[in-house]
């Protein structure tokens, strides 16, 4: 998929889309939010943003958008509008018409649709040629053929949120809080929706061999690179983020080396950046070669050439120290590089050369190695939150976890001995939260008393703590004044086997799931759970010295802002999904570096 806009919409108003345009105005104020701070519209506010169309939006597109409605007086209220210039012409978006009823619109057709008033409600407006349809918390409510006038669609509009937004200026403003809100290029499937709607809002692998930080993905409008020698055609995947290259050549004999390259990046002297990326091959006849480029010795250390010809998606990636300077010829040029694909050397006269392949995810990143003596992990100390809300952990030098075997999620995990721990941010920030889901693969390698192995601020205060305990049962605790108030699961786990523990809160009731299957519950009626602005894993009271900490090895941790339902946890069991800050589906085993 193509996510071309996105505004997480969670304390400030940036563009993490891959269209790039620019974003201006802010909400009335920023409160609490479903996924940390949100945007709160109180009908004097609006932000605006420049064209996002580099698309067909007459074909195909999705948008979706977590809203909160705060409904007053009579008249219609606007969560967003895209392109309307006047009253005459329209564009497409989403009103309020009371605190229980919105309506879609597209073209000179709507279609309306139940909420519930004051509570965070996920919307998905996905159009299928003339088809649409409309989920409510990733359900379908709406399923209708588009039949009205199309849009006279004014680009030059753009996205008005919190009002109507047209040529002549702003009404109608908003009422209530908005968050995460996407405009994506292509039709989101049903599982897509579903997942997006669940919430995701921090994610840690803890399967790098080194931490990276994102330097530049390449995608929307110049995601097919530049061109250069032989001719060749583009086309978009369907249903994936990529784009699928057909190269011909016809040899005349003059060594036309047919390639395509993308922008130059900045970077850092000195430091050491992976080239990534995935291609699918389907032709057996050409090999095509990805390198970095406009760097010493370019054509040997950066050399990567694809051979596999298995329709099968392979991940490719180059590791190299970038300098300031770099010698060709015995010339010095300042270092500019680039990602390029080129094919080999043609020289065969009249003959024709073609070449049929799909790729996507192409990327720069930092993986500077870690200092002599080190375990190799956690470079720039940073655990990198791959959901795209930027809720990183960290780790110190003196408590690092150290990179160990397999999960059955990720080629590697990392194993916590006692004293190790990463510290988190809660995407919640410290407020009250009434649904969330939090889930991890856990290896335990040695028990101990109440062996935790997440800490909020739940047994030095109020706040929650999740243990395994000395007979491998699991735990979970909330803590209020001096004694914790915990329940046992019920049922034992082995040492040194992999498990998945599953917590759900939900409107004064937890619940631990074992393995994909609901194992035991409690009430807590008096209390709302207010998980801390930070967690800790692997560590029972934010990173001190304690006999209770965890001592085994952990993988794929999550937290939801919503409730997972008992089919969503059997399916996390078993064929685990989340979408990535692109858009990308990420499934089960597959590494997606930020």
């Amino acid at each position: 998929m193509a996510l071309q806009l996105w505004l997480p919409l969670n304390g400030d108003t940036r563009q993490l889309g891959l269209n790039g345009t620019t974003i201006s105005g802010a909400p009335s104020s920023w409160g609490n939010g479903n996924m940390g701070k949100c945007a709160t519209f109180a009908g004097n506010a609006v932000i605006k943003t420049a064209s996002v169309h580099d698309f067909d939006y007459l074909d195909n597109f999705s948008w979706v958008v977590w809203v909160n409605t705060n409904y007053t007086g009579t008249a219609t209220q606007y969560v967003f509008s895209v392109g309307r210039v006047d009253y005459s012409t329209f564009g497409y978006g989403l009103e309020v018409r009371s605190m229980t009823q919105c309506l879609a619109w597209f073209g000179s057709t709507t279609w309306t649709f139940s909420v519930t008033g004051g509570q965070w409600t996920h919307v998905a407006f996905v159009k299928s040629g003339t088809n649409i349809k409309i989920y409510v918390n990733g359900v379908v409510q709406v399923n209708a053929a588009f039949s009205g006038t199309a849009p006279t669609f004014a680009d030059s509009i753009g996205v008005g949120i919190g009002c109507f937004h047209y040529s002549g200026g702003n009404i109608y403003y908003y009422n209530g809080s908005i968050a995460d809100f996407r405009i994506y290029d292509n039709v989101l499937t049903p599982k897509e929706v579903h997942e997006i709607a669940q919430g995701l809002c921090c994610h840690y692998p803890l399967n790098d061999p080194y931490a990276t930080g994102s330097i530049n993905k390449y995608s929307g409008d110049n995601f097919e690179g530049k061109p250069s020698g032989s001719s060749y055609t583009v086309t978009k995947l369907a249903n994936e983020r990529g784009y699928n290259y057909k190269l011909s050549y016809t040899g005349t004999g003059n060594n036309t080396w047919p390639n395509f390259y993308f922008p130059t990046f900045s970077f850092t002297a000195g430091k050491t950046y992976d080239y990534s990326c995935k291609v699918r091959c389907h032709s057996k006849n050409f090999n095509i070669s990805f390198r970095a480029a406009h760097i010493s010795n370019d054509w040997v250390t950066s050399m990567k050439t694809i051979t596999v010809a298995d329709n099968q998606w392979h991940e490719y990636h180059i590791q190299i120290k970038l300098d300031a300077k770099y010698t060709r010829s015995g010339t010095e040029y300042d270092t500019k590089p680039l990602v390029e694909f080129y094919s080999e050397s043609l020289v065969t006269k009249d003959k024709v050369y073609t070449c049929d392949f799909d790729l996507k995810d192409v990327c720069v990143s930092e993986c500077s190695t870690a200092a002599s003596g080190s375990n190799g992990s956690w470079a720039d100390n940073t655990v990198y939150d791959t959901s795209g809300f930027g809720n990183h952990g960290s780790v110190t030098s003196a408590c690092q976890p150290v990179l160990a075997g397999n999960s059955p999620m990720y080629d590697k995990c990392y194993e916590f001995p006692y004293k190790n721990y990463i510290t988190g941010k809660m995407p919640f920030g410290g407020q009250a939260t009434s649904n969330f889901t939090i889930s991890v693969w856990l290896n335990q390698i040695e028990g101990g008393a109440y062996s935790t192995w997440l800490n909020s601020n739940g047994y030095g205060g109020s706040g929650l703590w999740l243990a395994v305990n000395t007979e491998g049962c699991a735990q979970w605790g909330y803590r209020e004044g001096v004694s914790p108030n915990y329940v046992k699961g019920g049922s034992n786990i082995a040492i040194n086997t992999w498990h998945l523990f599953t917590y759900v809160y939900k409107e004064g009731v937890a619940t631990w799931y074992l393995d994909g299957k609901k194992n035991c519950s409690a009430a807590y009626a008096d209390k709302t759970i207010m998980p801390a602005g930070t967690f800790t894993l692997g560590d029972s009271y934010a990173g001190n010295d304690w006999n209770t900490n965890f001592h085994g090895k952990l993988s794929d941790f999550r937290i939801y802002a919503t409730a997972l339902s008992d089919a969503d946890i059997a399916e996390l069991y078993n064929t685990p999904v989340s979408i990535t800050s692109t858009g990308t589906m990420m499934t089960k085993g597959e590494l997606i570096e930020t």
